[in-house]
This record gives C-alpha cells, structure tokens and sequence, in this order.
C-alpha cells in the first residue's frame, strides 16, 4: 500500500456553529482515488483507504440493494440529528448497532437499534462488515488498533459492541452531501471506519479540509479515521434519474453515551422498570385530573 505524507494547516468553520457546505471546486485539492495510507510528516496515522476484504464484496452488493428496498427514508429520518453529530442538520439516515438511553423518547436503556429489530439480518450482515473492517486496522496499523483498544474496551460493555469490534453503533446515510463536521459524540480516541457502496451516482467524495484532499471512496471502498478528531465532509453529487442509483455510506464508531450501558439483561430489567414507572406516574396524574373535573 502507497503511504502519502500530507501537512495539517489550521482549519475552523467561519463560525462556531455554521454547517459549512462542502466545497464544489476541488480545483486545488488533492483527489485520491486508490488504496493508501496517509500520514503527516511525523509518521502520524491519518487515515487508511483500501478495497473491502473481497469476501465481503458480494455481502455489499446485496446490502445496496436491501437497503435500497426495505429501508424507508421518511419523516422520522429526516428528523434533525443529534448536537453531538451534526448539529441539527437534516438529512436521510437511519441508525444501527446501539442505542443510548433518551427518557424524552421514552428510551429509557440501551437497546438494539429499530433497523436491527425491524431488518434483522440486514443487522446482522452490518455487524460481520464491523468485524472485517476492524480486522484491516488491526492488519494496517497495529499500534493503532492497540490504542484504540485501550481506550474502547475498558468503557463498554461486551455486550454492546458488534462482534468485539470496538464500535456500539454506526449510520447509513443516503446520497448524502454532508457539510464539515467532526464526530463530537465519538468516544475520544476511537477511530471510525466508513463503508461506501454505490450505483449512477458520482461525487460524493470525502473530504478532510484542513489536509487539502479528497477521497473518491468509489463502490465497495473502505476509509479508517478518527472521525472526531479529524474535520470532513462529503462533497455533492450527481444522481442519476433511475430507480436504482444511490451512494450509501455506512458509518461504524464508538458512541460515547454508550459509557453507561451494563449488561444486556441489565439494561433490559431497567428499561422495564422505568416504563413501568412513567405509566403508574402517567396513570396517577390522569386519576388526580378526573378527580380535579368532578369537583367543579
């Protein structure tokens, strides 16, 4: 694999809280289109660009199309995301792996995600890809890897990580072109892997602007980096009119509010402790109101 040494320059949106579109031009920006690692001049692991493992090839082109069939891009995914990722941006996407806890949401534990639920083995092949792209860190950067262990392991219960791969949860976005952004609900020092697949649509490259490059991450592509630490966007594209053209990118990271979970069957005993006690709390305050109307 190529290694291409690339400088980081001080980059920061114009305002704190602006989503900054991706730049159209790439004129002056260093595009990559191969299997790579980029490292700056110290020998600092940037991030890794590679083919999927070839096994896994055929497991991505049935997951384009099953994501292209049963998977819905309504209102609720349209919903604005969460502050710690996208500050509000909407856009489609749908999440898998672990959920955290939302008590406004009447989520009151970690749980499997509804995609797992609802596409059980769409769920299940999203974990094997979790497995094979922790196995190309591990194979690419092993001191990487190790530290990314050191700092995932100890925080997160086994229970909650997909197949001991040291990611909770992950997202697929639809033909998305994202603005900058940095991953702020990752676990600090947690790398994330992104998965592209797809069909007539082009554009849609990463790009990492305070490097000055692009990554085409062309069908079946894999990228490695620290999400969080690391500014990136995804560039707009060109869709073309046909019922089966889309880009997909699959997300896998570390979740930092996955912290509190326990074990499966903890969280599933407090889960239903919880709901039981919003609906005798909810049936108290319905009895204390009809009690209230009938003395007046």
């Amino acid at each position: 694999m190529e290694t291409v040494v690339v400088e980081r320059q001080p980059w920061e949106p114009a305002e704190k809280n602006m989503r900054v579109p991706v730049v159209e031009d790439l004129t002056d920006v260093r595009i990559f289109d191969g299997e790579l690692r980029l490292e700056e001049p110290d020998g600092q692991l940037v991030a890794i660009i590679c083919e999927a493992n070839r096994k896994d090839h055929a497991r991505l082109a049935w997951m384009g199309r099953e994501i292209l069939a049963k998977v819905s891009w309504h209102d609720g995914n349209l919903a604005p995301s969460s502050s710690n990722r996208l500050s509000g941006l909407k856009y489609p996407n749908i999440t898998f792996g672990t959920t955290a806890p939302a008590p406004l949401r009447r989520r009151y534990a970690c749980s499997a995600s509804g995609l797992d639920r609802e596409l059980p083995r769409l769920g299940i092949e999203l974990r094997n890809l979790a497995a094979t792209a922790w196995s190309a860190l591990q194979a690419y950067s092993p001191e990487v890897a190790e530290d990314v262990l050191y700092r995932v392991m100890p925080k997160v219960h086994n229970d909650w990580l997909m197949f001991e791969a040291p990611w909770t949860s992950g997202i697929i976005n639809k033909s998305a072109a994202l603005p900058y952004h940095r991953d702020a609900g990752n676990l600090p020092g947690s790398w994330s892997a992104q998965y592209v697949v797809r069909n007539r649509v082009t554009g849609g490259f990463l790009h990492l602007p305070e490097y000055n490059i692009a990554l085409t991450c062309p069908d079946k592509s894999l990228v490695l980096f620290d999400g969080q630490a690391v500014w990136h966007g995804v560039t707009p594209m060109a869709i073309e009119d046909h019922p089966e053209a889309y880009r997909y990118s699959m997300v896998y990271y570390a979740k930092s509010a996955c912290q509190v979970c326990e074990s499966a069957t903890e969280e599933a005993g407090r889960a239903q402790r919880k709901a039981t006690e919003h609906d005798v709390y909810r049936a108290s305050m319905l009895e204390g109101v009809e009690e209230n109307s009938h003395t007046l």
